[in-house]
């Protein structure tokens, strides 16, 4: 059974150990919520990057982080991929949001 993010963070401060090898660092969450808000909304890879005033690389970059964790699905159109949240991704998004509004109050 796969851990849950919120589980994982208080005993790795240095690094968010996802499933398949796949690292995070805690200060990325914030950027992996917003990534994750747009992709729940039908944005692709250069929009969110415009967006977040991020290069499209980096943006690439962790959607396929995501991808290979499970947390998001590709979906191939004619001239470019977008990706939408599988269940366990919008489990994330909902943890993300949890974790992050806790950590503002």
């Amino acid at each position: 059974m796969r851990e849950h993010l919120l589980d994982l963070l208080p005993t790795s401060p240095d690094v968010v150990n996802m499933q398949r090898g796949q690292n995070f660092y805690p200060k990325n969450l914030t950027l992996l919520y917003k990534i994750l808000v747009r992709v729940a909304h039908g944005f692709y890879c250069a929009q969110i990057a415009r967006q977040l005033n991020l290069r499209k690389q980096l943006v690439h970059y962790y959607l396929k982080k995501l991808e290979k964790c499970g947390f998001l699905a590709k979906i191939i159109k004619t001239n470019y991929a977008s990706y939408k949240l599988t269940s366990e991704g919008e489990q994330l998004l909902q943890e993300l949001k949890a974790s992050l509004k806790n950590g503002k109050d």
